[in-house]
């Protein structure tokens, strides 16, 4: 026996008598390692292998033993020393490998065994580390990251039925490792970690390799494969998490083929939904986690039956019983991760005109209302969410929905945001990031059904009108602009704009708002993110200004009905007096097109026919509602005619509806046209375009509609 101990000391390919040694300490004493100790073990180990050839199997040897030893034995001290020279030892050789892996030389099996080890004490030292900026310098080394990425592209080039396994697990660990480490570090310090990864894994996810295996994938299979996981749930999870640089230009250049593929892979899953199993659930979720960084692209990447198709798809999952009846809360079930990604999608295409046109067109309300019943907090925020923009009057008086109480529970979420409970140690404590977000959703979700006259006269009716002008006083950036915006709403009411204007301070401060608009950094950066941990880039994030912009036209808007309006009819009915007697009125503009900016390409249609037709034409064509409401007033009262260029946006918008009262109350020509379909007058509007038949540019010939347009305007200019 000794001699055969001997004998192998002096084979030059086994470990040396101290790292034997130190691995059976480790085996023996695994729970009783101090700190000191190990770092000394460390120290011998790392000298026991810098001086061997790195590629020598002497040195492969005895790394596989020792990390073999730390990865059988869990030492709770070894997070103590995460960036200990001997890790360097175990990237570097993981960094080998996988170069070696990529030529054209195959890894033997004791060198599959090693990295794969390797990979292991990676992956478990980065999941145990609770500061990561210990481990960031090393784990994160510019070349590692590059061996990766080449790994990467590597895989993506070999065909699908040779794709080698011993690539494809190690590959498959540590992208999960790197995509654990972006979930974990603060949204804006993700910096250039990983852009060197993004390229290939963009290059997996718009591949024929992921079409066919998503297309193969049967929907009751109960496990995936090694390579089916690595494509349809790796790669999109890290994309998911990625927060680096240049990633809108990057995706922005593949979404003309990630979009239809993807409509392709949902036309035939969801015809099998019933059958579908967790592992086909799961792939679905990320492929609708992948579709969210299209966000304000599926219009103009889609052609109309393939966006039809995507909202139909998304509606056949969100009604799916198997998946509605099966949302929990805690823990969160596979169907309540789908359901919400659906409703994340759902909610990118609300904000794009043609998409959410369609979505009402289906009259999902039954859908979201039946959401809105679940366990689960978020999925009831966003079917709330979806149900404040596309549900309409006949949805309200067609079904038992009970909108006062739906109003009544977001007005309590509010004041629960507001006035968030002082206990800390609950384990579902909130961090003031979430408590934030959730506010600025709350109240989209406000913004959006206060346009219904039921839940104006319930917020009335529950005398809340008070605490919404108090929360806007004490909120900043977005949370205040969509506030700000919901009161401006139920100003129209002549009721509330009373209340409101006895109300002198908050008067005063949306005076104070137009002299000088506060910068607010804190909260526009905290957008609601839906079933996501958070956003994934600035890009999507209304800038500073351009929320203080808002601000600052929801300030005007509100003065306008409170106080200027009155002001400026009692100046313009001075002026027109004064013009009677001197002389017949000769306006400034023939035209003033009032329109909303969602139908700017139909209206500079429009524009461009009437400008050639000799018309003096008062029309902002880049940003409409960028014009103080004075302003536009005066456009008004200086034009023979104003035409509302009517749709869906016009009649939700509150700047149109300001104005086409203004000019309706003041006995100005109006002449209402059609330029978007599925749209419905009613309401405010209503009684406005009263016995006036609207030209319909959405059904009739473009020159018909504007020859007939053109008639009617030459009876007024």
């Amino acid at each position: 026996m000794l001699a055969n101990q001997l004998e192998m000391n002096t084979n030059s390919d086994a470990p040396s008598l101290l790292i034997a040694a130190h691995c059976l300490t480790i085996r023996r004493k695994t729970e009783r390692i101090g700190i000191q100790e190990l770092s000394s073990m460390l120290d011998d180990l790392f000298r026991e292998l810098y001086f061997k050839p790195s590629n020598s199997t002497a040195y492969l040897n005895s790394l596989n033993q020792i990390v073999h030893a730390f990865n059988s034995n869990s030492i709770p001290t070894l997070v103590s020393l995460p960036s200990h020279y001997f890790f360097l030892l175990v990237r570097n050789a993981v960094q080998s490998l996988l170069q070696k892996s990529c030529s054209a030389s195959q890894l033997n099996s004791e060198e599959t065994s090693v990295l794969r080890n390797c990979i292991i004490l990676l992956e478990n030292l980065v999941k145990k580390t609770n500061d990561l900026s210990v481990i960031l310098p090393w784990i994160t080394d510019e070349t590692f990251v590059k061996i990766i990425a080449q790994s990467l592209y590597h895989i993506n080039k070999i065909p699908a039925v040779n794709n080698n396994k011993r690539l494809i697990k190690p590959i498959t660990r540590l992208l999960n490792m790197f995509t654990g480490i972006q979930e974990r570090l603060p949204w804006n310090s993700h910096r250039d970690l990983f852009v060197p990864l993004l390229q290939p894994i963009i290059n997996c996810l718009t591949s024929s390799t992921y079409v066919q295996l998503f297309q193969d994938l049967k929907p009751n299979s109960t496990s995936l494969s090694s390579i089916e996981k690595f494509y349809l749930i790796k790669c999109p999870h890290f994309l998911e998490s990625y927060n680096g640089t240049t990633l809108d230009k990057t995706i922005e250049e593949v979404l003309e083929i990630m979009l239809p593929g993807y409509i392709l892979i949902l036309d035939k899953h969801t015809k099998t939904i019933k059958q579908w199993q967790h592992p086909m659930m799961r792939s679905i979720r990320c492929l609708l986690a992948t579709l969210v960084f299209a966000e304000g692209c599926f219009t103009s990447h889609l052609n109309k039956q393939s966006l039809q198709s995507l909202i139909d798809h998304l509606l056949c999952i969100s009604k799916e019983l198997k998946l509605s009846q099966n949302i929990n809360k805690s823990p969160k079930t596979q169907e309540t991760i789908l359901i919400d990604a659906v409703l994340a999608v759902f909610i990118l295409l609300v904000y794009e005109s043609d998409a959410l046109d369609y979505i009402r067109k289906c009259k999902p309300a039954k859908i979201f209302q039946k959401l809105i019943s679940t366990s689960c907090e978020t999925t009831v925020l966003n079917a709330c969410m979806m149900l404040a923009y596309t549900v309409d009057e006949n949805d309200i008086k067609g079904s038992h929905m009970d909108l006062s109480r739906l109003t009544v529970t977001i007005l309590n979420l509010i004041n629960k945001a507001v006035e968030p409970s002082e206990q800390t140690n609950s384990p579902d404590e909130r961090t003031a990031e979430n408590i934030d977000r959730d506010k600025i959703q709350l109240v989209e979700i406000l913004k959006g059904l206060v346009k219904h006259e039921k839940v104006k006269k319930e917020i009335l009716k529950q005398k809340t009108l008070r605490f919404l002008i108090e929360c806007s006083q004490k909120f900043h950036g977005l949370a205040k602009q969509f506030l700000l915006e919901c009161i401006w709403t139920l100003s129209f009411d002549q009721q509330a704009a009373q209340q409101i204007r006895q109300n002198s301070d908050f008067i005063s401060e949306l005076k104070n708002i137009l002299i000088s608009t506060v910068s607010d950094n804190q909260e526009n950066n905290l957008r609601f993110c839906n079933s996501f941990s958070r956003r994934r880039n600035s890009a999507v994030i209304p800038s500073d200004e351009v929320v203080n912009d808002e601000i600052h036209k929801m300030a005007d808007g509100l003065l306008w009905n409170l106080v200027k309006r009155s002001e400026f009819e009692e100046k313009e009915q001075k002026s027109n007096e004064e013009i009677k007697n001197v002389h017949n009125q000769k306006y400034k503009y023939d035209i003033m097109i009032s329109y909303c900016h969602d139908d700017k390409d139909m209206v500079h249609k429009i524009q461009e026919f009437l400008a050639d037709e000799g018309f003096e034409i008062f029309c902002e064509l880049n940003n409409p509602q960028g014009l103080t409401m004075e302003t536009q007033a005066e456009a008004i009262s200086n034009s023979a005619l104003t035409i509302l260029c009517i749709s869906n946006s016009y009649k939700q918008h509150n700047q149109c509806q300001a104005l086409a009262e203004y000019a309706f109350n003041s006995k100005r020509a109006v002449l209402p046209i059609i330029v978007r379909k599925e749209n419905k007058i009613d309401g405010w509007l209503n009684s406005i375009v009263g016995k006036n038949t609207p030209i319909d540019f959405t059904t009739s010939d473009f020159k018909i509609a504007s020859s007939s347009m053109t008639e009617l305007i030459n009876q007024h200019a």
